[in-house]
């Protein structure tokens, strides 16, 4: 649970406000992301949505991404409080740690689906109720899908 916001504008994006001191193109994924924070009852519930990085070895301080660019701060206290919540720029810090790259669904259709299971774009058309073109325009990576 969030007991405290560092910063007005964080707490504004948690309460459904917009907030001026942050990007608008940020604050869906950043109010997502507060409200799995306040949910969250132990660190394993946050480590499952990837991500996480632990800002120092010996404290209780993490940061959750939003984008490459921007991260959520916030100090964490046994058993589930999460205080001093703040929104902060990534700018120049390198890459994300311990983040997966971005891996095109294409890929995965490919990979985990089509050649394990030996599935046709025409079999997996008719299972999904896609278009072939639709379905080989993903698999070779020239459009993303999204539910």
């Amino acid at each position: 649970m969030i007991t405290r916001f560092k910063s007005k504008g964080t707490e504004s994006i948690f309460r459904s406000r917009v907030s001026l001191k942050y990007p608008r193109s940020i604050q869906v994924d950043a109010f997502r992301k507060l409200r799995i924070i306040n949910a969250a009852t132990s660190m394993g519930d946050l480590q499952i949505i990837g991500c996480l990085d632990r800002l120092s070895s010996n404290s209780n301080k993490y940061s959750l991404a939003i984008n490459a660019r921007w991260r959520i701060q916030f100090t964490w206290i046994q058993p589930d409080e999460a205080t001093e919540v703040d929104i902060v720029g990534d700018f120049g810090m390198g890459s994300r740690r311990n983040c997966l790259p971005n891996i095109h669904p294409g890929e995965v259709l490919q990979a985990d689906f089509m050649q394990p299971l030996n599935l046709s774009i025409d079999r997996l058309s008719t299972q999904l109720g896609m278009t072939q073109d639709a379905l080989l325009s993903i698999q070779r990576r020239q459009t993303s899908y999204r539910c």
